[in-house]
């Protein structure tokens, strides 16, 4: 069912947080805060990351 996660265009905080190198809890807190270092989509009461911001930040250290 959809598609394979590497190619969706958002993933969820638990996988952003892995990526990131941080517990999920961390950045669950962060966008709690406002100040998580990418942008967040709200669906209801999921919180999504822009793929492409995540990449950009690992790869250039520049938050979004």
């Amino acid at each position: 069912f959809g598609m394979p996660e590497a190619k969706r265009a958002t993933v969820d905080v638990a996988t952003a947080a892995s990526i990131l190198g941080v517990h999920k809890a961390t950045l669950y807190e962060a966008i709690e805060r406002g100040d998580a270092p990418v942008p967040v989509i709200r669906l209801g009461a999921r919180i999504l990351i822009p793929r492409e911001a995540l990449e950009r930040l690992v790869r250039e250290g520049v938050a979004s």
